[in-house]
């Protein structure tokens, strides 16, 4: 936006519109489950990011079919816990390398297969890449400032007795 670029953004509600134009956002009211809405919004993009969901297949499908051929750029926010192993504690010295991970664990499996089909539209037109974060931190300068996260962590530090 301070750069002049023209940027849009999904959101659910009347209020998180109104906090996204104040922002210099242009807001679009809708939902992921909104396919038409999605594949409307990335045929009138220049490029794409997907950071409201790691885990919804239909709003990643809609979005990669608008972009089909196109060649627009498409960033897809994914995590890094689909490496997990469930090792329960245990330390290793494995090393992971993108073309060499593991097997996904049974509740990452989805995941990764979304993952994996947004790898694959680079063969359809789409320059598509996946971010895995492991953590994003920092003062939150948008709408939702309130880490989705951390109250997680924090209360799996107390459980466990970190």
């Amino acid at each position: 936006v301070r750069a002049g670029h023209k940027v849009t953004g999904l959101v659910r509600s009347t209020e998180q519109a109104n906090e996204l134009s104040a922002l210099g956002i242009t807001p679009v009211i809708g939902t992921l489950d909104d396919s038409a809405l999605l594949a409307e919004q990335a045929r009138a993009a220049d490029a794409v990011i997907n950071a409201a969901s790691s885990d919804h297949r239909a709003a990643v499908e809609a979005l990669l079919d608008a972009l089909r051929g196109t060649h627009k750029v498409f960033l897809h926010t994914s995590g890094s816990s689909i490496v997990g192993d469930a090792s329960g504690g245990k330390s290793s010295d494995v090393v992971y390398y993108e073309d060499s991970l593991p097997e996904p664990t049974v509740d990452k499996a989805a995941r990764v297969a979304i993952d994996n089909l947004i790898l694959a539209a680079a063969k359809d037109g789409v320059n598509a890449a996946v971010i895995c974060n492991t953590l994003i931190y920092g003062h939150s300068l948008g709408v939702n400032r309130d880490s989705v996260q951390l109250p997680r962590l924090l209360k799996q530090a107390r459980k466990s007795g970190v």
